[in-house]
């Protein structure tokens, strides 16, 4: 990583602690204000031209819902016109997304939103005490080695080199930098806790906590994580590069919203979980990014809500669905029993037709026909006869540019079964 890039991170740090930014982190966390709501849609109007016509759902006074929902096919090749007039064009930061839903976008921030954006994030790794040393077990290194130092006491660990032979390599590295906090992809955590679990059962690494991010994580791999690594709290973020909302789940606890961070309002797909609780889609407006706003913005992210109104899970992106037999669509959400991942390295779904699910697995030397039909039992006790399932071993599971990977790699075109 540069030089430049370092300080600039080190920079941000500094100015995060400044006494307006203390503020903004406590009015993030606090009790939801419903001013702010109207605030920063009524200066969104005024200030972005993508909203200029706006002003009419206004007339009668404020009520979010007369507002349109917008989602990426309507503002693609558009982001543009939703900066904010107040950020002048020289102190734009640009960034384009992965494009994980189907659709890359450009992100604008100003250097107030580059600022605040990680507020939050401070927040939770200020829970596990101070004097941190971080790891990222998330993304690729520069360098392509196996570490790399990204400043403020933080180093990058690439994921790609996770496997039983360089487990070692990993924890006595982690344990030369002193590193007490792990921020991580859930893919990559699970990896590295199977083969911690494995060789040692418990990890020796004396971890405070764990962030987790950018990818769906479930019950069942968080309480791996928790009990290979039973000295470190854990919590669970959910965010996106727009930042028109965020939400964090401790443990295995129900995920809260920061309302004052971007207000999410939880629309009923009309979808229900296996458990019978309801499938909501997450649609946000933004309060904190006042460079490029969202208003009622449709994210694709869907989350379990059960009677009681709480969110139990994100289930992930539109792709994380799954058709039946009968065509329906049904979260690719299963429950597996510990002695059938107990030689699991790894692993994926994929449906290569409607109907038809596989789970892909990496596996351990110990693993056998047994492991399998435990797995596939597990599927179709689920899943009863709405599909028909099939269990794989496989050397490798592909991951993106930045090291993150699919839970579910879907080849059937969903738009037909919405």
């Amino acid at each position: 990583m540069e030089l430049n890039h370092i300080i600039v991170e080190y920079i941000r740090e500094l100015l995060t602690k400044w006494p307006t930014a203390r503020k903004k982190k406590k009015l993030y966390l606090d009790e939801f204000k419903p001013e702010l709501l109207e605030q920063a849609v009524r200066k969104a109007i005024r200030d972005v031209p993508f909203y200029h016509d706006y002003a009419r759902y206004l007339e009668g006074g404020f009520d979010l819902t007369r507002f349109p929902i917008i989602s990426k096919p309507d503002i693609k090749g558009k982001t543009e016109s939703m900066v904010s007039r107040r950020v002048p064009r020289m102190l734009r930061f640009m960034k384009r997304t992965s494009g994980s839903t189907g659709i890359p976008l450009d992100v604008y921030y100003s250097p107030k939103v580059f600022i605040e954006k990680d507020l939050i994030y401070q927040r939770h790794f200020s829970t596990f005490g101070k004097n941190l040393r971080i790891a990222q077990l998330r993304d690729h290194t520069d360098t392509g080695e196996l570490v790399q130092y990204i400043g403020n006491k933080r180093y990058l660990f690439s994921p790609y080199f996770l496997c039983e032979e360089r487990l070692d390599e990993y924890l006595d590295t982690m344990k030369r930098l002193g590193i007490n906090c792990l921020h991580v992809y859930p893919s990559a955590i699970t990896i590295f806790a199977r083969l911690i679990k494995r060789r040692y059962g418990t990890s020796p690494l004396q971890i405070k906590g764990i962030v987790a991010s950018s990818e769906a994580f479930c019950a069942e791999d968080k309480k791996l994580v928790m009990e290979v690594f039973p000295t470190a709290g854990l919590i669970d973020n959910y965010g996106h590069n727009e930042l028109a909302c965020m939400a964090a789940a401790e443990g295995l606890g129900p995920f809260r919203f920061y309302h004052n961070f971007g207000y999410a309002e939880l629309i009923d797909t009309g979808e229900r979980t296996l458990g019978g609780n309801s499938v909501c889609e997450i649609v946000a407006t933004s309060i904190m990014n006042t460079a490029m706003p969202m208003i009622r913005y449709a994210t694709r992210d869907y989350v379990e809500v059960d009677p009681q109104g709480r969110v139990l899970a994100i289930l992930g992106r539109s792709s994380d669905f799954i058709v039946t037999k009968a065509g329906k669509l049904i979260p690719c959400l299963f429950l597996t029993r510990k002695e059938s991942t107990a030689n699991v390295i790894n692993r994926q779904y994929w449906q290569p037709e409607p109907g038809h699910l596989v789970t892909r697995l990496v596996v351990n030397d110990r693993w056998g026909e047994a492991d399998r039909i435990s797995m596939l039992e597990d599927m179709q006790r689920s899943f009863k006869d709405m599909l028909d399932c099939d269990v794989q071993a496989v050397e490798s599971i592909e991951k993106d540019a930045r090291g993150k990977q699919r839970r579910l790699k879907q080849d059937v075109d969903l738009t037909p079964y919405r």
